[in-house]
């Protein structure tokens, strides 16, 4: 059986191959005055579903940007400094009709803009030996599908109540906790109010917790959390390393959460036990839940639900989005110019609750 460290091997080294492929692609297409889309986010040949408008902040005319805390704040404008620079993601969202407009779930607590939009901090990726062997680095190499699926799910007008008055937590957010920061500058609390009130934030989310087991990554979602501070309103907002252990207690984070998200975290199996310890004991007892959204990648998702009945009851939906299905389907009739492989990039959305409620 291959090694944890073999495993990440074969998925980075291919990540970076690709990426270095994709740069000289770039740079060709920049030399002829082409412009990009920003759709080369990730770095796999299949790179994304396109949930997201993506440009350069430097490019954004702060006056275009209509979501909450307007602009690319002073970190979009200086660019962040040197090692990577900031790039602004948007995403239309749809009104509770399906039509693209704005989705009120009381004023001044849901971001009413037609766009939700959002800094976020791209390194300039050198991945290392040292850096493959050591805690799992795929979260800094690229921006996985599975991710803007999952940000794409929760600005669904149909999702809005299950954000309100709760507190969120991403595990595995990578470099970028596209879920995460979408859900804090969609559903907004009121500025004044008190993180410890729940009650005075009822049409908003009162936290979100960016997490990740990797330093570089949490480095990462500290700065985009910095570069965006203006935008959530008054949600806490925050990044912090948090790794899967089984034996691990965590009395600070234990039951705080009402919702906890995860987007592509399950190819490396041997982790799958630790994960789900850490997701029992985050969740809050009585109405807690889990989202995660990810591919087949062989056996690696059933492995993971059938480990989970053991602590939680697993909904299993396949074609969850409309949208999503379709644009999957497109993408899997041209796979031999889009990349798309089912069993790699088609998401699969499963919740979880558990098996015990006090």
């Amino acid at each position: 059986m291959a090694s944890v460290a073999q495993k990440r091997w074969k998925l980075l080294g291919s990540a970076i191959r690709e990426a270095a492929a994709a740069a000289g692609k770039a740079a060709d297409a920049a030399s002829a005055g082409e412009q990009g889309d920003g759709a080369d986010v990730s770095v796999r040949k299949f790179s994304t579903f396109g949930l997201f408008t993506v440009t350069p902040a430097s490019n954004v005319d702060s006056g275009s940007d209509s979501s909450s805390g307007s602009g690319s704040s002073s970190a979009g404008q200086d660019g962040g400094g040197g090692g990577g620079e900031w790039m602004h993601f948007a995403m239309r969202r749809a009104g509770g009709d399906g039509s693209s407009g704005s989705s009120l779930h009381g004023a001044g607590q849901v971001n009413a803009d037609r766009v939700v939009a959002f800094l976020v901090w791209q390194p300039h990726v050198r991945v290392s030996l040292r850096d493959m062997m050591g805690f799992n680095n795929t979260g800094n190499v690229c921006v996985w599908p599975s991710e803007e699926v999952l940000a794409h799910w929760c600005l669904q007008p149909s999702q809005a109540q299950r954000f309100s008055g709760k507190r969120v937590c991403e595990l595995g957010a990578g470099r970028a906790g596209l879920a995460g920061l979408a859900v804090a500058c969609a559903y907004l609390s009121p500025a004044s109010s008190s993180p410890s009130a729940p009650q005075q934030h009822e049409g908003g989310v009162l936290e979100v917790l960016l997490t990740d087991g990797n330093e570089a990554s949490v480095a990462c979602l500290q700065r985009c959390v910095e570069g965006n501070r203006a935008r959530f309103g008054g949600t806490a907002v925050s990044a912090e390393l948090l790794r899967w252990d089984r034996a691990a207690a965590m009395p600070a984070l234990a039951g705080r959460f009402d919702l906890l998200l995860c987007a592509d975290c399950l190819f490396f199996e041997e982790a799958h036990v630790d994960l789900l310890h850490v997701m029992a004991v985050l969740l809050e007892p009585t109405a807690g839940e889990v989202i995660v959204v990810a591919p087949r990648r062989g056996h690696s998702l059933s492995n993971f639900v059938a480990a989970a009945e053991g602590l939680f009851h697993v909904t299993r939906c396949d074609n969850f989005d409309d949208h999503i299905t379709a644009l999957c389907d497109q993408a899997e009739a041209s796979a031999e110019t889009s990349g798309f492989k089912s069993d790699l990039h088609r998401p699969v959305l499963l919740r979880l609750v558990p098996r015990q409620r006090p």
